[in-house]
This record gives structure tokens, C-alpha cells and sequence, in this order.
């Protein structure tokens, strides 16, 4: 006899297979939801559980969802990265419907989307899910500096692995921990990953050696007036640098520097620091689902 276990994930897979990509035709939702990612997902389950079965799709192309959130503790040596990642099929929501397709145009005058095989979309309420792109290659010199034992980002799957190593060969010196002028996945992992950095090198007895600095574009520790002010107190506490309105604009990887051009001068200075190791957080654009 079947489990239930087993009988879910069939069922769902025989949802999913009338819903794959080449479908062409139109079809329509009282909610569509453009991307599988976290935001997207969580949406869809929400509004699933209340309008019923069939009420909302899903347009999402990959057969693999990725729990970014966890990527803070990868960094952290707490956790694996294998553990982020799930089939689609296990966390798409029962009650909604998986459309294995991505969206090519959007016609919001016409409450259409029409995906990348030609299935038209319509749909009563829209939400788009998209994400956004990492783009590594708008700092000069990143790119390179990425492929140096010292310098990385928890903000990519191909380079999160590096942060725990990083950590654990940081001897002295400084760790430079940044914050872009960009749009940004999560404003508060790039200063997670800095008290996950403290909390190490405390256990370990090498953080008298180490001079953590924290160097953000915006104005303020964090966009948040409340937990703004709570962070100032743990950076305090911690003895940790913070310097506001320091925007990364260059790496320059075989010297260890990090140039910041500070955004308070009229004239537009630059500032030059030596590293040890340098946690990225970095510049996006908009993802294509």
C-alpha cells in the first residue's frame, strides 16, 4: 500500500506535469505569482490555503528551489550549503498550480502575462517575485579578487563556501565587512555574517588581533530607526569599526587593498584599506523568471 508521504509527491507530480513548459494556450488565475523563490512561494501558499485549489499559479522555469536566508549560517561554518536547496515539487504549494514556463512579457493593461513557450496568463491579482541578479562585476577588480582565498561573499552559492574557510584562516590584520549603494537581498546578512566572524575569532582567542570593520554606503547602521539603535550598541560592545557612507568601488586583490569612495565629500574622495579578508556585500539588477 502506498504511503502518504508517497501519495502526496505522486499527486503532485501529476499536477505538475500538465503544467510544463511548451504548454501553450491561455489560461487563468485569480492570483499569478511570477517567481518559486522564497517571497514567491510563501505568497502563493498563503493565498492558496484561502482561495482553493486551482486559484493560483505558479510561474517558476527551475526544478530546484533555493532557501538563500541559510547561506548566512553557510558562511558561518554552521551549516552546508546542500541544505538550501530543495526540489521545486516538495515546496510548491498543493492547492496551487506549478506552470514550469518564465514570463517573457507582461501586459498589465490586458492583466496578461504571456511566458517564453507562448502560454497566455490571465489573471485577476499579480505578484512578482522575481529576485534580483548579483553583479559581482560592477566593482572593479571583485571579480578577480573573488578568485583569492581572502576575499568573498555570502550572497552567491559559488562563493559562500569560502566565507567559513576565510574565517578560519584570519590570523590579524583587518576584516572588512561592506554594504553597497544598491538594492540589496537582505540588508541585515551583511552584518550577521560580521558578528558570526566576532563570535569565531573570540572562541578562538585571535580577536585581539583582528580589527573588524563595518563600511556601508547609507547614512545610517541599518534602514530600521529601532534596530538601528540597538545595532550601535552592539557594535560598540564588540569594539567593531563602522563607517558610514563608504561605498566599495574598487578591489585590488594582489595588494589586499579595498578602495571606497566616501559619499559625504563634495569632492568626491577615495579612500584606500588594507584587508586580510573581505566579506562582499554586492550590486544587483532585476532577475529574468
Amino acid at each position: 500500500m502506498m504511503r502518504r508521504s508517497s501519495l502526496r509527491r505522486f499527486m503532485r507530480q501529476v499536477r505538475l506535469c500538465s503544467s510544463k513548459a511548451g504548454e501553450r494556450g491561455e489560461r487563468s488565475y485569480k492570483l499569478l505569482v511570477v517567481g518559486g523563490g522564497s517571497g514567491g512561494i510563501a505568497t502563493a501558499a498563503k493565498f492558496a490555503s484561502k482561495l482553493g485549489k486551482g486559484k493560483v499559479g505558479v510561474l517558476e522555469p527551475h526544478d530546484t528551489h533555493c532557501y538563500q536566508p541559510l547561506w548566512t549560517l553557510v558562511g558561518g561554518g554552521i551549516k552546508q550549503v546542500s541544505s538550501s536547496f530543495k526540489p521545486m515539487s516538495e515546496v510548491m504549494p498543493s492547492q496551487a498550480d506549478w506552470i514550469k514556463d518564465s514570463a517573457e512579457t507582461f501586459a498589465p493593461q490586458e492583466n496578461t502575462v504571456v511566458t517564453k513557450h507562448g502560454l497566455k496568463i490571465k489573471y485577476d491579482f499579480l505578484v512578482v517575485a522575481m529576485g534580483i541578479q548579483v553583479r559581482f562585476d560592477m566593482i572593479e577588480g571583485l571579480m578577480e579578487a573573488l578568485e583569492t582565498p581572502y576575499v568573498c561573499s555570502n550572497y552567491s552559492y559559488n562563493t559562500v563556501t569560502k566565507t567559513y574557510q576565510a574565517m578560519r584562516a584570519l590570523k590579524e590584520g583587518n576584516a572588512i565587512f561592506t554594504y553597497p549603494a544598491t538594492p540589496i537581498k537582505c540588508p541585515g546578512a551583511a552584518q550577521k555574517i560580521m558578528y558570526l566572524t566576532d563570535a569565531y575569532l573570540r572562541k578562538e582567542g585571535r580577536r585581539d588581533k583582528v580589527d573588524i570593520i563595518f563600511n556601508s554606503s547609507m547614512g545610517v547602521i541599518f534602514g530600521v530607526r529601532k534596530y538601528a539603535d540597538a545595532l550601535w550598541d552592539v557594535v560598540k560592545g564588540r569594539g567593531i569599526t563602522v563607517n558610514l557612507k563608504h561605498e566599495l568601488v574598487q578591489v585590488l586583490p594582489n595588494r589586499r587593498e579595498a578602495v571606497f569612495r566616501l559619499l559625504d565629500s563634495t569632492d568626491n574622495p577615495k579612500e584606500t584599506v588594507k584587508f586580510k579578508l573581505e566579506n562582499w556585500a554586492y550590486c544587483v539588477k532585476t532577475s529574468q523568471t
